[in-house]
């Protein structure tokens, strides 16, 4: 009996030192990062607070049989909006004016899936990071410190589960680890700049 009392807190002991070293330092934050975060934080509320024009609005169609959502391209074809945090990261709460039946719709042929906005934050079921979407579409994991400083202590309400299979629709980028190292997010983007579609 006496063994075990004095094992228990030697236990307990490395428990709470493996604890405290596995923490992560806080984010060292120097002069020229602060004027970076700045930067960043004026950039962010400004595609936050961008309203989508018209002209981008007018490319919005519905399928009227099922509700499927789409956006007819430059090149001639359709992207259709594969969820609802899809449609809304470029276009909010608007409601598409323009609807086709089937028959009309099967005649414009299928391009692929419409990608989140860029400067969308993701993440999904079956990994613990949390994703930043830059202008290429690619997702590049963003240290949770880096987070935190850019976008606030409530980073997380930003944040968008997506299921993963969508994840194939991104190409994966490197770990964002830096101030510094987190990308512009250009003002203005349109799902055919973002997809280089012209008309054909």
């Amino acid at each position: 009996m006496k063994k075990l009392v004095l094992v228990i807190p030697i236990l307990v002991a490395v428990v709470v030192l493996t604890a405290c070293s596995s923490r992560q330092k806080p984010l060292v934050v120097t002069q020229e990062d602060t004027a970076l975060i700045t930067q960043y934080q004026a950039n962010i509320a400004t595609v936050d607070s961008e309203v989508a024009t018209d002209v981008e609005k007018s490319k919005v169609v519905v399928l009227s049989d099922n509700g499927s959502v789409y956006y007819y391209g430059a090149d001639g074809k359709r992207y259709i909006f594969p969820t609802q945090e899809t449609f809304a990261s470029w276009f909010g709460d608007y409601v598409p004016a323009k609807s086709l039946p089937l028959e009309e719709m099967q005649k414009v042929p299928l391009g692929g899936n419409v990608t989140m906005k860029p400067g969308t934050l993701l993440t999904t079921e079956s990994d613990p990071k949390i994703y930043l979407i830059t202008q290429d579409s690619t997702i590049s994991p963003v240290d949770e410190r880096v987070l935190e400083v850019v976008y606030g202590k409530d980073y997380k309400n930003r944040v968008i589960d997506i299921p993963n299979y969508y994840f194939t629709n991104y190409s994966y980028g490197p770990e964002i680890i830096t101030v510094d190292g987190f990308p512009d997010i250009e003002e203005g983007l349109t799902i055919d700049y973002l997809k280089g579609l012209h008309a054909q």
